[in-house]
Order: C-alpha cells, then sequence, then structure tokens
C-alpha cells in the first residue's frame, strides 16, 4: 500500500513537472533575433486567440452546422 501510495505521489509530482515545464526545447531556438521572435510570439498569440474564440463559438453552438455530412438531410425550404 505504501509503494503504491509513493509511486502515485511520484507520477503525480513527474506529470506536474512535466506540464509546468512543457515540450518545448530551450537549448535552441528557430528565431535568433529580436524582431523574430516578436512576430513567432504574435503569431502564436493571434492563434490561440483564434482557437478560444472557435472552442468558445463550439461550445455555446453559436457556429453554424456544416452541410457536409454522409447522411441525407432534407434541403430548406426558403
Amino acid at each position: 500500500m505504501r509503494k503504491t501510495i509513493t509511486l502515485i505521489a511520484m507520477s503525480g509530482i513527474f506529470g506536474l513537472a512535466v506540464l509546468l515545464t512543457g515540450c518545448q526545447s530551450y537549448s535552441h531556438t528557430y528565431s535568433y533575433n529580436k524582431k523574430a521572435k516578436i512576430r513567432q510570439y504574435s503569431r502564436i498569440s493571434e492563434m490561440n486567440s483564434r482557437m478560444l474564440v472557435s472552442d468558445f463559438d463550439t461550445f455555446m453552438m453559436l457556429d453554424k452546422p456544416s452541410s457536409l455530412s454522409h447522411w441525407h438531410t432534407p434541403a430548406r425550404l426558403r
């Protein structure tokens, strides 16, 4: 029982460490100058905000339903 609790605690600590540090390697970067890093982070920020809006629309069901379906759907009457 004690080994199980220790194993769960150690895996929780390891999981938390991986979650907090992330998967990005800090030993090398692809953009070396300051302007390129600013552009990179602005693209990342823009993409994250677009994904957040998309997730919110999906969660609140505000997005238009897709007309692509494997099943027969009746045509809309105007």
